[in-house]
């Protein structure tokens, strides 16, 4: 579940929507102390489908 705020904001508790959040990602050990990754999602918006997005990008992550 997402809990999506729509901008701008006003004044009053409308501008809260609920959607529903897909996923994938892969994470790549490169060493020991260092992973690599990348990462989708697509957030489907279930008040107003016409603001669903998707998003994209790529992490270094450092193991310890």
């Amino acid at each position: 579940m997402a809990m999506l705020v729509n901008s701008p904001p006003t004044n009053n508790t409308t501008y809260l929507d609920i959607g529903i959040q897909f996923g994938a990602g892969v994470d790549y050990r490169l060493t020991r102390e260092l992973n690599l990754g990348l990462d989708c999602r697509y957030i489907y918006n279930l008040v107003r489908p016409g603001a669903s997005w998707l998003t994209t990008g790529a992490y270094i992550g450092f193991n310890f």
